[in-house]
C-alpha cells in the first residue's frame, strides 16, 4: 500500500521581536490542525513542518488492542518503549523526539535501538536500575502502548520518524542544570521540557 506524501509547510519567520504576536498566533493556528509539534520558536530563520507522527500513532492505538501489542513486541521494543516513557512522558511529540535521537545513536554505532539504550550512562532513566526493572515498571503506564507503537516505528519504519529532533543525538531536561557535553552548544530544538542537540 501506497503511503500519503507527507503534507510540509514553509514559513519564513520575521527575527523582528514585535512580530513575536502574529508568529505564535500562526504558530497556535497550525498546531490547531495537527500539522506541528509544540516545539520552541526562537528568532528569526526559517524551519519545516511536517505531518504529525505522534497524532498519527495516538489514532492508532486506540483501535489497537494494548494487551495483543504487548505480546507481539520484541524485548527490545518493549525496553525501547519503557525508555521513551521514563524519559518523555506526557509530553505527546517529545516521545517521538526521544525515539529520534535513539535511532540516531543506533545508525551512526551501527547498533540495534537496545543496544543503545543498554549502554552505560546514555539515558538517566536507567542510571540506577536494570532494563528489566524499569520494563516492569512503565508497563503499568498509561501511555506504554502508544510508546510501543513509536519503538515499533523506530525499530520497523525509521522513514516514518517526523524528524522533529532535526538529527539530535544528544538531549537534556531545561530544568536541569546544563551538562557539560552541552556547554557552550545552542539546542537545535526544544521540545517540550527538553533541549535536543547535535554534537
Amino acid at each position: 500500500m501506497c503511503r500519503k506524501p507527507s503534507k510540509i509547510v514553509f514559513i519564513k519567520l520575521s527575527a523582528n521581536s514585535t512580530d513575536r504576536w502574529n508568529r505564535m498566533r500562526i504558530f497556535s493556528i497550525l498546531c490547531l490542525f495537527s500539522l506541528v509539534l509544540p516545539m520552541s520558536i526562537s528568532g528569526g530563520g526559517s524551519f519545516v513542518v511536517k505531518s504529525d507522527l505522534f497524532q498519527e500513532l495516538v489514532s492508532e492505538i486506540k483501535r489497537v488492542d494494548s494487551g495483543e501489542l504487548i505480546q507481539k513486541a520484541t524485548y527490545g521494543q518493549k525496553v525501547v518503549a519503557a525508555v521513551i516513557v521514563a524519559e518523555a512522558a506526557n509530553e505527546g511529540n517529545g516521545m517521538v523526539a526521544v525515539a529520534e535521537v535513539i535511532r540516531t545513536r543506533a545508525d551512526k554505532d551501527d547498533r540495534t535501538p537496545l543496544g543503545i539504550v543498554k549502554r552505560r550512562h546514555q539515558f538517566s532513566c536507567l542510571n540506577s536500575t536494570t532494563p528489566e526493572l524499569l520494563l516492569r515498571k512503565m508497563k503499568r503506564h498509561p501511555q506504554f502502548g502508544l510508546a510501543l507503537l513509536i519503538s515499533r516505528v523506530t525499530y520497523n519504519e525509521p522513514h516514518r520518524l517526523s524528524g522533529y529532533s532535526k538529527g539530535a543525538n544528544h538531549y537534556h531536561a531545561t530544568w536541569i542544570k546544563k551538562p557539560f557535553w552541552a556547554q557552550g552548544i545552542e539546542p537545535v530544538v526544544t521540545i517540550g521540557r527538553h533541549a535536543f542537540y547535535r554534537i
